[in-house]
């Protein structure tokens, strides 16, 4: 018997900027940062990150950085390190700039 086709995958929504925050505070932000499952991630990230720069230094070493597998790397360890350096304030100041921009685009500033 063939095994059953998997399910399409789900459609992720955007949240609407004014509520994605909503039932989050800095202080369960704070919690999640300190959570054990979030440890472990957070230290995923750190050790992708070093990969990447032992990578770039061995392309350079051998001279075969090129221009464009440079900029790869470097734009992988800037969201490598942006994504371990987030913090609640950070993304409540996205969201109220994305509030701001929706609010000025409605009227037509």
């Amino acid at each position: 018997m063939p095994a059953e086709p998997p399910e399409p995958p789900t459609e992720i929504r955007q949240p609407d900027p004014a509520t994605a925050l909503a039932d989050i505070t800095e202080l369960t932000f704070n919690q999640w940062r300190h959570h054990p499952v979030t440890k472990v991630f957070l230290q995923f990230l750190a050790e992708q990150e070093e990969n990447h720069w032992d990578v770039a230094k061995h392309l350079f070493l051998i001279g075969q950085g090129g221009d464009v597998k440079a900029q790869e790397i470097r734009g992988r360890i800037m969201v490598l390190m942006e994504l371990r350096d987030l913090t609640y304030p950070s993304m409540a100041q996205f969201y109220a700039d994305k509030t701001d921009a929706a609010i000025a685009s409605q009227s037509g500033t």
